[in-house]
């Protein structure tokens, strides 16, 4: 499929924050180095009344490289969203911390289309050791009592559990312990990631990629999907965690006018193959990437 007029899939981030150190995400790096905030209401109306307008919108996703239940407002803004855009699908991906029952009952009571939690060990000291976080049981059982009450009254599809194996954290019986657990709890929609990605070379502890050519980019909504971060900056994509490919902004323009920019053409013409692309370019340095 070649790229569309206007994107299909709008990734926003209403919240830069997140309340864990996942070792195979970079937000802990990149969290003190560069500017963080909330996205300010006049930028988030912009978005979705603009989408609103395209019909062809299928997914918003008010998520982008942070954790969505920092957002105070999230299950409300899942609202606004349906309510302004209601021929698109709505989820979220979470590392459920913030699961209280008030909150879990907001999220379950909106017209959210799914959740995604991800919880990539089953064990305390694999969690303690893998987030930084010594509050594991507290957890689990916020993500198990919002799981069960979820799957009663939304359904299967409502929830889905995310595992990542990370190498050196989650062994093999773990990761089957896991499984187990949530299998048991009524889940059918589980996602296991036999290894974590470095998400263009952010992961310093992961092996580098390093390409010399490329010609496309593999990976899901590729030509289809923005991604808009909590100040307007639009990137590249969910890769770029340093902000190193801003392409432009939607609180100076629209999200049509980015997207179909002279700078952005460019840029496709770099991942296309069709000009090469500088050196240091994020996309050689990404799993994702597709090569001659």
């Amino acid at each position: 499929m070649g790229r569309v007029t206007f994107p299909t899939h709008i990734m926003l981030q209403t919240t830069s924050r997140c309340n864990s150190s996942c070792s195979f995400c970079p937000y802990s790096e990149v969290s003190d180095k560069l500017s963080q905030g909330e996205m300010e209401e006049t930028i988030f109306s912009k978005i979705i009344e603009e989408a609103a307008a395209q019909p062809g919108v299928k997914r918003v996703m008010p998520y982008l490289m942070n954790e969505p239940l920092c957002d105070s407002q999230i299950a409300e803004k899942i609202c606004r969203i349906k309510e302004k855009v209601p021929h698109a699908s709505v989820h979220i991906l979470t590392n459920g911390i913030n699961l209280t029952e008030k909150l879990g009952d907001r999220i379950i009571n909106s017209p959210l289309d799914w959740i995604g939690i991800s919880i990539h060990a089953i064990r305390e000291d694999t969690y303690r050791r893998f987030t930084g976080r010594g509050d594991f049981r507290d957890i689990l059982l916020k993500i198990t009592l919002f799981v069960e009450k979820a799957l009663k009254k939304r359904g299967k599809n409502f929830v889905m559990i995310n595992i990542t194996h990370a190498p050196g954290y989650l062994t093999e019986k773990e990761k089957e312990e896991a499984l187990s657990y949530w299998e048991n709890l009524g889940v059918e929609r589980i996602k296991y990631c036999a290894s974590p990605i470095s998400r263009g070379g952010n992961i310093k502890w992961l092996p580098p990629v390093k390409h010399n050519r490329i010609k496309g980019c593999g990976s899901v909504w590729r030509n289809e999907m923005v991604h808009i971060l909590f100040n307007g900056d639009v990137v590249l994509c969910c890769m770029d965690w340093q902000r190193e490919v801003i392409v432009g902004n939607v609180r100076k323009n629209s999200i049509e006018e980015v997207w179909n920019s002279p700078y952005y053409l460019e840029i496709e013409d770099y991942i296309g193959g069709r000009i090469s692309p500088p050196e240091d370019f994020i996309c050689l340095r990404c799993e994702e990437a597709e090569v001659w």
